[in-house]
């Protein structure tokens, strides 16, 4: 195989493990608040604990229980079955009991919730959990110049193995409190922003002119690809054993990736050693990189920060990740409209799916329009368009038909994602045009601004919650994505995307 694909395969795959336990937790967190605690009455004045499976004091052990009951009174009993009532002290309390905690004398609150898990989220909860990684990434996104100085397969290397960490350490680290649980989404978000920039540097080595396009699809595939395994994993778990499991398979996945990378992968074809002469020929030239890398003080970052171009491209990615950060709420909205866990994941696979299948088509449609009179300018406006305005225009019908069936909703939701995929050849990869030798520097700020956005997406319903009535929520924040991914457009569509002043 040439060496070309072997880097692409690898790096698509490691872009798809970086986003795992990101994107798996926007189904998790509600398996979460729905296995430790509810509400059983409407006054709040009895409340029922669920205990997780495998809990500690599930125990026969009299001694497990120093605070209950002392023995000259009746041992506490499971509040769920008046007429069946089981003695802890006799018997092994069976998965996912029901407590009343009226009935467990001596346990307050604060220790049912160190004992049994966290509390049930609430909706900033929600939201600050599925923003922890984005901010991580808004923080070190911006250091992607460090990828144009810097060996690109190093610092994957140093990725995979914080992320990998991560992925094992997330279910201890909810078990114990959410500040934890937030910390570790934090630092695997802090090597993940480094991801996009690393790759896309090396890409601009590896994918040669005549493949424009093609290898860059592939491996950026893997982000809504990511997000269908994570999707139908999640509500296939939450049936099977528990979402924990799969974390643990991210994070011993993610640490085994390591091995095939640091030895198959180089960071430029002239430094490969298994590399046959035809194709680094083929490589060197068709890429219009420098040999050697730049110094951080060559990088002319007032040039780049100054050029409407890149602003035309930081403005169609905020466009597209608005889009996807918006469908990561899907999950939540289904579960509203009363969609099981188990259909809801594999619902929410759905337009990722599409965007996967369109985004691959898309990469031949480009090439094939490269081929033709029409400019690459050209090309990345017309796909971006279809990306943006394609997705305005189908969501624009959703808050004017109403949430009733949820089988139209999830019909239209997936036809808009569908068109995403041609976002990868549109703006995505319009870095490498502007400046094929600081393209990780372009991405880095780049980064911050789609992460920016992405966490400012996450915490949109909360915002809107304390503004509008709850009926009003949803239709109001489809109304407010096809706004801004037109607005967005609009403004890649009228800059110049060819920008020669930015090359050596």
């Amino acid at each position: 195989m040439n060496q070309r694909y072997v880097f692409t395969l690898l790096a698509s795959l490691g872009n798809l493990l970086s986003l795992c336990g990101r994107d798996s937790m926007r189904l998790t967190v509600l398996l979460m608040r729905q296995e430790y605690l509810k509400c059983s009455s409407p006054d709040n004045s009895s409340r029922s604990y669920h205990l997780p499976d495998n809990h500690p004091y599930l125990a026969s052990d009299t001694n497990a229980y120093p605070y209950l009951a002392s023995d000259t009174n009746p041992h506490p009993y499971l509040a769920s079955d008046n007429e069946n009532r089981i003695n802890l002290t006799a018997v092994n309390v069976q998965e996912n009991t029901v407590f009343n905690v009226s009935d467990l004398v001596g346990w307050d609150e604060k220790s049912i919730v160190r004992r049994c898990g966290t509390i049930e989220y609430s909706e900033l909860e929600i939201a600050a959990i599925r923003s922890a990684f984005n901010i991580g990434v808004m923080i070190t996104g911006v250091g992607g110049a460090f990828c144009d100085v810097f060996s690109g397969k190093k610092i994957m290397t140093v990725v995979g193995i914080v992320q990998g960490i991560c992925n094992i350490l997330i279910p201890t680290s909810a078990a114990i409190c959410l500040p934890i649980l937030l910390f570790n989404q934090f630092v695997s978000g802090l090597a993940g922003g480094f991801v996009c920039a690393c790759l896309t540097s090396m890409l601009a080595r590896w994918e040669p002119s005549c493949e424009r396009g093609l290898l860059s699809t592939i491996i950026y595939t893997a982000s809504p690809g990511c997000l269908v395994m994570t999707s139908l994993l999640t509500g296939i778990t939450s049936q099977i054993t528990n979402w924990r499991s799969q974390y643990y398979g991210f994070g011993v996945i993610q640490l085994a990736w390591l091995v095939p990378w640091w030895f198959l992968v180089h960071d430029s074809p002239d430094i490969h050693p298994r590399i046959n002469e035809k194709e680094k020929r083929l490589l060197l030239d068709h890429t219009d990189i420098a040999v050697s890398r730049p110094s951080i003080s060559q990088i002319p970052l007032l040039r780049i920060l100054l050029s409407p171009p890149v602003w035309g491209q930081i403005a169609a990615n905020m466009g597209n990740i608005w889009v996807k950060s918006f469908y990561e709420l899907l999950p939540q909205y289904l579960e509203e409209l009363g969609v099981k866990m188990m259909f809801n994941g594999f619902v929410s696979a759905l337009p990722p799916l599409g965007s996967v299948i369109m985004g691959l088509l898309a990469s031949r449609l480009f090439n094939w329009a490269n081929s033709t009179h029409i400019s690459l300018s050209l090309a990345r406006k017309i796909s971006s368009s279809i990306c943006l305005f394609g997705f305005s225009v189908l969501t624009a019908s959703i808050p004017l038909l109403g949430p009733e069936p949820p089988t139209f909703i999830i019909f239209v939701t997936t036809a808009a994602y569908f068109l995403t995929g041609f976002h990868l050849v549109g703006a995505m990869n319009n870095a490498i045009d502007l400046s094929p030798n600081y393209v990780g520097t372009i991405l880095g700020i780049n980064s911050f601004f789609m992460y920016l956005t992405s966490t400012t997406v996450s915490y949109s319903k909360v915002i809107a919650l304390q503004v509008l009535d709850e009926s009003q929520v949803w239709p109001a924040l489809f109304i407010l994505s096809y706004m801004i991914a037109t607005f967005l457009n609009i403004m890649f569509s009228e800059t110049h995307l060819i920008y020669s002043v930015l090359y050596n």
